[in-house]
């Protein structure tokens, strides 16, 4: 049967005016929808990595002023004196405990001179090590053996018992910063800084402050293994997948990358919820959009079909009641 010539009309006007426009927005929506996915992604991952790296930077800079005081401290008089002689102990004790007190980056200080029964520690830590159970770790003995006058390590093993007056559990690990005492160009002892675990993370790497990065785990490892704490510990697990130094999926849940260094890694482990919060808006975003430019084509498709056709049709009404009447 052929289709009338009107009908034939209203199809094409039908076509162009609704069909085409809401094919062509949700082409242009879809494809919007690509690059805004693969944009938010950088943008975030970009973010990620330069929230790491200043905070790594902070960190950094702050153990090289911490390095700079720990010289200060070696090179002391009392000091020098305690390590060469095993004198004046009690003075070379008060400044290693001043110098505690002073900075929330330690957790605690002792000295060691090269006999065995030069030990000494600030007045907050108890249950020494000796120097050679210190420097019976591989990377320390290396340390000791170079040019070298300080270097930072990451320590599972040989640890001071207590630390204002709590035992300390070793498989925590703790951040140390070792300091050659060199008196007259040679080598009299050492200077150990054992750093506070919970002051380093809650300060370098607390990313609850910033509303885009509100679940973020991070975990200081060395040759030894990975700095502990409460809020770390039950993350674990997800050290038990490959993580490089691109940011990559981990698990279903998260994502992350790991920060090399001299002295230890930054591992960053990142809630995936917040980017997935960020990319459901853009695509309720999207979809909305499309929803009301689909509303506004047809309604305008509507309108136009009825401001030509209507017209037509009722030219054809008349032309056909005179046809009758005649």
């Amino acid at each position: 049967m052929k289709t009338p010539p009107l009908q034939k009309l209203k199809q094409r006007i039908i076509i162009n005016i609704v069909v085409l426009p809401t094919f062509f927005v949700l082409l242009i929506s879809s494809i919007s929808g690509v690059f805004l996915f693969r944009y938010v992604q950088d943008e975030y991952e970009n973010m990620a990595y330069d929230s790491v790296a200043l905070n790594r930077a902070n960190l950094e800079f702050s153990l090289d002023i911490l390095s700079s005081d720990m010289r200060l401290l070696a090179d002391d008089v009392h000091v020098n004196s305690f390590v060469s002689t095993g004198q004046n102990g009690a003075l070379a004790q008060s400044k290693l405990s001043m110098a505690v007190a002073s900075d929330p980056h330690l957790l605690g200080l002792s000295l060691y001179g090269l006999g065995s029964s030069i030990i000494l520690g600030s007045t907050n830590v108890s249950g020494l090590p000796t120097l050679s159970q210190i420097t019976s770790d591989s990377p320390i003995a290396t340390f000791i053996e170079s040019d070298e006058t300080s270097g930072t390590f990451i320590r599972h093993q040989n640890i001071a018992d207590n630390f204002n007056y709590a035992s300390f559990d070793e498989s925590y690990g703790i951040m140390s910063q070792l300091i050659k005492i060199i008196i007259d160009d040679v080598y009299r002892g050492l200077l150990l800084a054992d750093l506070d675990t919970s002051y380093i993370y809650d300060t370098y790497f607390a990313y609850d402050r910033y509303e885009t990065f509100p679940e973020v785990i991070t975990f200081i490892r060395g040759n030894s293994g990975h700095l502990k704490m409460g809020s770390n510990l039950p993350f674990e697990p997800l050290l038990d997948e490959t993580i490089g130094d691109q940011f990559a999926p981990i698990g279903t849940k998260y994502s992350g990358f790991q920060s090399g260094g001299s002295s230890f890694n930054i591992i960053s482990i990142f809630s995936m919820s917040e980017q997935r919060r960020q990319l459901a808006i853009i695509l309720l975003t999207i979809g909305l959009l499309d929803i009301l430019l689909v509303i506004a084509s047809i309604f305008v498709g509507k309108r136009m079909l009825h401001r030509i056709v209507a017209p037509l049709e009722t030219i054809v009404s008349k032309m056909k009641q005179e046809k009758f009447s005649d």
